[in-house]
């Protein structure tokens, strides 16, 4: 059955200089496994804080956030973190990687964390690999990388416990046009294959262009269109 993640009346506000800044209010939204989102705005206007409340890093204000009709915000220490393992994935604008890893350490570790044993670990970390067109780098440092090397494999990080949902935060953000479109590309293919929800922070019109729903956050509010 197709999950989920249903954002109900979410707010976020936060104090800077004992002034009240509020980023958006009583947001509500249904995202569903299988689809592709764009969450897009000016910078400031709350982007990256929606996605890291959808991936339950951070609460929200107020309002909730529903992954199999259980609120993440309300979630056990223990649930909570097996929500992020398991059943999210994330991608950030840098790829993170530990450099004294190599390039199939760095994708396994999230498996190895997980608690799979080392070889089905590293099993999975070298069909996604090859997924993402990098399975000749296995034995690589990061540091003899791209920039878009290395994102790409951190979007097969992502992928190791095959989420319900890939997040993606500006994944683009730091990358020449043809890493661009590659990284792009590649992370809907890894949507379609795996059939997750794929939701992409950006303000970039290429990036919005490219997914079947775009979300802006506008003077503290949540707008949808959807294409098709």
């Amino acid at each position: 059955m197709k999950q989920s993640i249903i954002l109900k009346n979410v707010s976020k506000e936060f104090f800077q200089a004992g002034k009240k800044i509020v980023l958006f209010t009583d947001g509500s939204y249904v995202f569903e496994q299988g689809q592709t989102y764009a969450l897009t705005g000016v910078s400031g206007t709350g982007k990256s804080t929606l996605l890291n409340i959808i991936a339950g890093i951070e609460k929200p204000s107020s309002g909730a956030v529903l992954y199999d009709l259980e609120d993440i915000a309300a979630l056990p220490e223990e649930k909570s973190r097996a929500y992020l393992q398991k059943h999210v994935g994330i991608i950030f604008q840098y790829a993170y990687l530990l450099n004294e890893l190599s390039v199939l350490e760095n994708v396994a570790i999230k498996g190895r964390i997980a608690g799979l044993t080392q070889e089905l670990a590293l099993q999975q970390a070298r069909e996604l690999l090859n997924q993402v067109g990098l399975s000749s780098k296995a034995d690589a440092m990061p540091a003899m990388l791209s920039g878009g090397e290395q994102q790409r494999v951190a979007i097969a990080r992502a992928l190791m416990l095959r989420p319900a949902f890939i997040l993606a935060d500006e994944p683009t953000a730091h990358l020449d046009e043809e890493n661009k479109k590659i990284v792009v590309d590649l992370l809907l293919t890894c949507s379609a294959l795996f059939g997750s929800a794929l939701i992409v922070s950006s303000h970039d019109p290429f990036v919005v262009a490219k997914m079947q729903h775009k979300l802006t956050i506008h003077q503290g509010k949540l707008s949808h269109e959807s294409f098709f």
